[in-house]
């Protein structure tokens, strides 16, 4: 079902994690703050709105095997600073657009083996929040995702 890190059916991703035998060990950034232009209307986009982003990422390798080395992981400080860096620089009018594009980013300039991200934004005050949610594995990876 392309659910590989096991997040598929739970509202928000510090909830209810489901751990199953074969799942890849996998990092989880939550409710990371950053600001951006977004949405249909351009008067929406004319000045930044607050998004927050969660971020799981999986590496090649399990955990086991880092030996625990920094240089053999992905800091995940740095990949909250290259997603502040990244979304600011963007003017989409679709969530959906910008969530697909950081997560080609985030495949692109780190090790993950597979991405998955959640992107929302508090635009409806009859709404908590609406959220634009993808997983992405690198092209060579196994198990490609849908």
């Amino acid at each position: 079902n392309g659910d590989f890190l096991g997040l598929g059916s739970r509202r928000g991703y510090g909830r209810g994690m489901r751990i199953r035998a074969g799942d890849p060990d996998s990092i989880h950034l939550e409710e990371l703050e950053v600001w951006g232009r977004i949405g249909v209307p351009e008067e929406e986009r004319a000045q930044p709105q607050r998004l927050v982003i969660c971020v799981t990422f999986s590496l090649a390798t399990g955990f086991g095997k880092l030996g625990d080395q920094l240089a053999a992981t992905v800091d995940y400080a740095a990949l909250c600073e290259a997603i502040k860096a990244f979304v600011p620089t963007r003017a989409d009018r679709l969530l959906e657009t910008l969530t697909d594009a950081l997560a080609a980013h985030l495949l692109a300039t780190f090790p993950l083996h597979c991405v998955r991200l959640e992107i929302r934004k508090f635009i409806r005050p009859d709404l908590k929040y609406v959220a634009a949610i993808v997983t992405r594995e690198r092209a060579n990876a196994r198990n490609a995702a849908p």
